[in-house]
């Protein structure tokens, strides 16, 4: 899945101590990315807090999910790839249009029709017969 465009304002607050540095994000914002369904681009809002603890150390390592060691000569760390990994675990799983008030898709109606017809015309294998027959007998 592609992140096609956004608007997201991402805030940090950092609490720093002798060898530590406590972050705080705050993410609001939307996500343009092409619908599961029928692929036309759609606008998915997004909300969340998540936190990330950098420790001092002595190389580069993941100590655990959300607390990295850097060197304590690292002058900077790069909070991007962070900021984006955090961004997309927002996304939800299942990404389509949401149903109007009748309870009908938004979807591009013609790709809906078409959908619709390809699943008409499809004839199931003959060998799934056979499966079914096993797994509707009672032991």
């Amino acid at each position: 899945m592609e992140i096609k465009g956004s608007t997201v304002a991402v805030s940090v607050v950092m609490d720093r101590e002798e060898r530590m540095m406590d972050l705080r994000f705050t993410i609001e914002g939307m996500l343009r990315i092409p619908c599961d369904r029928c692929n036309e681009l759609m606008d998915i809002p997004v909300s969340g807090k998540e936190r990330l603890i950098i420790k001092l150390g002595e190389g580069y390592y993941e100590e655990r999910e959300d607390v990295q060691v850097i060197p304590e000569t690292a002058g900077k760390i790069d909070l991007g790839p962070f900021i984006y990994e955090y961004i997309y675990l927002l996304l939800p799983a299942r990404r389509v249009h949401p149903d109007d008030v009748s309870g009908n898709s938004t979807c591009d109606p013609e790709v809906i029709r078409k959908l619709k017809e390809l699943s008409e015309q499809h004839t199931p294998d003959p060998r799934w017969d056979a499966l079914n027959q096993l797994k509707n007998l009672k032991s």
